[in-house]
């Protein structure tokens, strides 16, 4: 199942610039995310670290669903986000108590998700075959992150098999390039 993942993922993703821009923004993308979600607790129980929110909830459950898919992917993503998220909770207590950000922590984490959002819109937009589908690959929000780690991991050696994934991946982008510039000819020839 990942590996088929890993494919259609991979159509969206060929460039080498705009998978390094996921690899630093994504993460950066989900800490400020954990880090705007600690000003909105989603009720008053104190769960582990601090009152319930929805960043708990996706650094607790996602991971789970990761495991299911690619167990090393699954527990390297559990360990990475896990600390990004403890260090959301950290610098949010710290500027609760003004010793850090000046008691604009809120502002400057809309600012930070903002421009990795649009980091990733510059990869894709300027450094890519085709551009996404954002209604088609809606999926990809959730597999994006363990995508990043997996991609980390095979870099460092991890999975000898993807070299064959990412190949299928450009087989499919180079026939949709045939594809594309048949069907510009044939605009032009009408």
């Amino acid at each position: 199942m990942f590996k088929k993942l890993y494919v259609s993922y991979g159509v969206y993703h060929a460039n080498n610039i705009n998978k390094m821009l996921h690899a630093v923004f994504i993460p950066a993308m989900m800490f400020f995310g954990f880090s705007i979600s600690q000003h909105f607790p989603i009720c008053d129980i104190n769960i582990m670290y601090d009152k319930l929110d929805v960043g708990l909830i996706l650094v607790t459950i996602i991971p789970i669903l990761y495991l299911l898919i690619e167990p090393v992917v699954g527990v390297v993503s559990f360990l990475f986000y896990q600390i990004l998220y403890d260090l959301s909770i950290v610098l949010y207590h710290m500027q609760s108590h003004r010793i850090f950000l000046l008691n604009k922590h809120f502002q400057y984490c809309i600012i930070g998700f903002l421009f990795c959002n649009g980091m990733i819109f510059i990869g894709h937009k300027f450094f890519e075959v085709r551009p996404p589908n954002p209604i088609a690959n809606f999926k990809y929000l959730i597999f994006e992150p363990a995508v990043v780690v997996f991609e980390i991991l095979s870099f460092l050696g991890y999975r000898s098999d993807i070299a064959e994934w990412r190949e299928l991946s450009n087989d499919i982008n180079a026939k949709y390039l045939e594809e594309k510039e048949q069907a510009m000819d044939n605009k032009k020839e009408n």
